[in-house]
């Protein structure tokens, strides 16, 4: 789907497209958690790659200290944080494999 502000659509684990600091900005939101724990530091060193020294990375993930407040407030329930921990499930690519605080 193509859309004015995207300039690339590709595996964002895989930015060999781009040269070394090579990137002023890189924002990531909700997408580090869907890579297995195993190969985060695979990706953020990617990053890290393009990245100009001095550049900014924008990471949001779910915040498991925050996710473990909601359940103990809602009386612990999982119904309620059971998706923020391990994602919809609802298609192939929303599950979650990694957590952050």
């Amino acid at each position: 789907m193509s859309r004015s502000h995207v300039h690339y659509l590709r595996p964002i684990e895989d930015l060999s497209i781009f040269s070394d600091d090579s990137v002023d900005f890189i924002y990531a939101s909700h997408c580090l958690e869907h890579f297995s724990y195993r190969k985060v530091t695979t990706v953020l060193k990617e990053w890290a790659r393009v990245l100009k020294k001095g550049g900014f990375l924008r990471l949001s993930v779910p915040d498991f200290d925050s996710i473990v407040g909601i359940y103990e407030e809602d009386g612990r329930s999982l119904k309620l944080v059971q998706e923020m921990i391990v994602g919809g499930q609802n298609y192939e690519y929303n599950s979650h494999y990694v957590v952050f605080t």
